[in-house]
């Protein structure tokens, strides 16, 4: 029996998203963006691969982190030009 083995390779950029997503609630918007865009293209290379990318988890928590994060950078843009506004 001549079994022909595929070598599973963990995906470099869904950790570097992943990486990216956790310190993007420290520095937000700097890598907020970067950790999702990396996130969305690790998913892609994973579905490409045939089996032979794993990481498919740690890029979809990329993900969500970046945009959780980055929603909350707009959140607190948005409360602090409406304090400015409304300054006495």
């Amino acid at each position: 029996m001549n079994q022909q083995q595929i070598k599973v390779k963990f995906s470099s950029l869904a950790t570097a998203s992943i990486v990216l997503g956790a310190t993007s609630l420290l520095c937000s918007i700097f890598t907020a963006i970067p950790a999702i865009i990396c996130g969305h293209i690790a998913l892609s290379e994973i579905k490409s691969s045939n089996g032979t990318l794993t990481g498919r988890g740690l890029a979809l928590a990329g993900i969500i982190i970046g945009y959780v994060a980055l929603a909350y950078f707009i959140a607190i843009i948005i409360l602090v030009v409406k304090a400015r506004l409304y300054q006495t």
